[in-house]
């Protein structure tokens, strides 16, 4: 994509054992709220971020936009100009899958880790977009999100590709892919919808 953006890529501390998974939330934060410290990384303008993720990713794109602050990135408030969440989990409690069990179920405030509860008429705009055949996030996640979001007047765009699983959503954004799948296009649009948008 040829535009005044500059994509950067967050690596988050996968490895470590024992690691409650919203310190990864604190880890894509920190990356965020603080885009002058990484020299050559971002020829945009720090002020105006758009934050984006497929499935895990999303959520923790998800939780950073929702609540900066909890997250020790207070201030990203106001520069978040846009969230791409693709395949995301954001309803998902109470736990009923291992992986849900394994990283969420010793936290003692469980709704606090859904970001279909922490939806406030601050949240930026957001595409959130899924593939209705997908069995490992289904997509009544974003269905329930992008109600609450209209809810409470936050604009979202609401993407549902009738043919596509979980990792085509993600993949659809490839060189290869472009031409054949809609994905890229409506994230393209989206970028380019928040780039003068204050």
């Amino acid at each position: 994509m040829r535009s005044s953006q500059s994509p950067a890529a967050i690596f988050q501390r996968l490895g470590l054992p024992d690691s409650p998974v919203l310190f990864d939330v604190r880890d894509n934060a920190d990356f965020a709220a603080r885009p002058r410290l990484i020299p050559g990384a971002l020829r945009g303008d720090p002020d105006r971020v758009i934050l984006a993720g497929h499935s895990a990713g999303a959520y923790n794109a998800m939780m950073v936009a929702l609540q900066p602050e909890r997250f020790g990135a207070g201030g990203l408030k106001g520069r978040i100009k846009g969230l791409i969440g693709l395949s995301g989990p954001y309803d998902f409690y109470p736990y009923d899958v291992k992986q849900s069990i394994d990283a969420f179920g010793t936290f003692s405030d469980p709704p606090s880790t859904q970001p279909i509860n922490l939806v406030t008429p601050d949240a930026p705009p957001m595409l959130l977009a899924h593939g209705v055949r997908d069995t490992t996030v289904g997509d009544y996640h974003t269905v329930r999100l992008a109600a609450k979001l209209r809810e409470n007047g936050v604009p979202v765009i609401e993407r549902h590709y009738t043919r596509l699983m979980h990792a085509p959503v993600v993949l659809g954004l490839t060189t290869l892919l472009r031409p054949l799948l809609p994905v890229y296009g409506d994230v393209r649009n989206f970028l380019l919808s928040r780039r003068n948008a204050g």
